[in-house]
């Protein structure tokens, strides 16, 4: 079963393929001209938001798609065959994260759809103590500690983040990047994407970065955590299609002995493996895209799968691939 079986999609695959090759990285790169270490280029971004893509799991009350993760996995399929820089996985999810927690958010997400806000979600537990929130008081709230290995944090306009209350419980809050205090260290992963360490000094922030908490931020932040793993599995899918298609390509056209190097059978069976694990990758995401309409066991099984799956079948694939 494909990821996009409706009319719908195949019309937003197509567009995507028409539209992503002109933003695509150079060959063997996860970056594009012009792009340093704040990820940022506003020309690619304002691109895809003509398209939709930012809101594509947003309503159309806020200038969204009316899509759901179905469309949105579409997208990042896309943007892993054709390596697209972008930060566009966390930013779908923080998106959602934000719609989850009610009418706090609204007038953000009309932003994101818009292409005018890039969102990132920060998630309070990646180092020892975390992100702490005192308040509030004054009229605001401070936060306080740090997160590791933010992916897409330089491209950010605005964080989520998620911060332990005095409570106990956990708050989400946005944070614009340019917050005094605000402090990143970016750097790139080994496939070239940006990605920041994140240090919050003390930093201010009003009484309405509050989005929600307790258990409605405890459950908008699982959520968003799931749909980020599905959505990673459908952009390793993506890349496992096009090294897939790249080798067969590459097989028919080699000439060796006379004749092209996929007429022997040991690379025939070569390609048979690199196809099985590709469609292994595809139900598990198909699988991943079900389960998050269940509940939250339920939903983080399934996302948990993706997550193994695509480790597993896109690391053969590349591995396997010319």
């Amino acid at each position: 079963m494909r990821i996009a079986p409706t009319d719908e999609q195949r019309l937003l695959r197509d567009s995507l393929r028409r539209l992503l090759p002109g933003l695509a990285a150079p060959a063997g790169k996860a970056t594009g001209p012009g792009d340093g270490l704040s990820g940022r280029n506003s020309d690619r971004w304002r691109r895809l938001a003509d398209l939709g893509v930012p809101g594509a799991g947003l309503p159309s009350e806020v200038g969204g798609l009316d899509g759901g993760p179905e469309e949105q996995a579409v997208i990042m399929e896309e943007a892993g065959r054709f390596l697209l820089p972008e930060p566009i996985g966390p930013v779908l999810a923080s998106a959602e994260v934000v719609r989850a927690c009610g009418r706090a958010g609204e007038a953000l997400l009309a932003d994101v759809a818009a292409g005018e806000a890039r969102l990132v979600l920060v998630a309070g537990d990646t180092v020892p103590g975390g992100i702490v929130a005192s308040g509030p008081r004054n009229g605001g709230w401070r936060l306080a500690g740090a997160a590791a290995a933010v992916v897409g944090a330089p491209a950010a306009s605005a964080f989520v983040v998620a911060a332990r209350l005095a409570d106990g419980s956990n708050g989400l809050f946005l944070v614009p990047r340019e917050e005094p205090g605000c402090v990143l260290r970016a750097f790139r992963t080994f496939d070239g994407r940006v990605a920041a360490d994140l240090r919050l000094d003390d930093v201010a922030v009003g009484p309405d970065a509050l989005l929600c908490g307790g258990p409605t931020a405890d459950a908008a932040l699982a959520a968003g955590r799931d749909l980020a793993l599905v959505l990673l599995g459908a952009e390793a899918l993506g890349i496992c299609e096009a090294v897939l298609d790249l080798t067969a390509d590459y097989v028919r056209a080699r000439q060796q002995f006379g004749q092209p190097i996929g007429a022997f059978q040991v690379v025939q069976h070569r390609l048979a493996d690199m196809y099985v694990e590709t469609d292994r990758l595809r139900s598990s995401v198909t699988g991943g895209l079900a389960g998050l309409g269940s509940g939250p066991a339920a939903r983080r099984r399934a996302a948990a799968a993706v997550k193994v799956v695509a480790g597993r079948s896109g690391q053969y694939v590349a591995g396997q691939g010319v």
